[in-house]
């Protein structure tokens, strides 16, 4: 057994971020998802004429750059 606290740091270190990566992934599919149950209730607002609230061809919607951050976010959140 290893008392070596270096290796310690170096599996925690590892650890946390396998862990970080899996909840980025598993939080952009969920941000997708969200953004597109979003455009859907915007465009049955517009068909109805009603006020939406973000446009359904929003620029941050459908921005992979914004998915991907949001998805970080969400990983690095839910790790601490």
């Amino acid at each position: 057994m290893k008392r070596d606290i270096s290796y310690w740091f170096r599996a925690v270190s590892l650890g946390s971020i396998a862990c970080v990566f899996l909840y980025t992934l598993f939080g952009f599919i969920l941000v997708r998802l969200h953004a597109g149950f979003i455009t859907a209730e915007m465009r049955i607002f517009t068909h109805f004429h009603m006020i939406p609230v973000v446009l359904p061809n929003d620029v941050h919607i459908r921005s992979t750059r914004h998915l991907v951050e949001s998805a970080l976010f969400f990983g690095v959140s839910v790790e601490e």
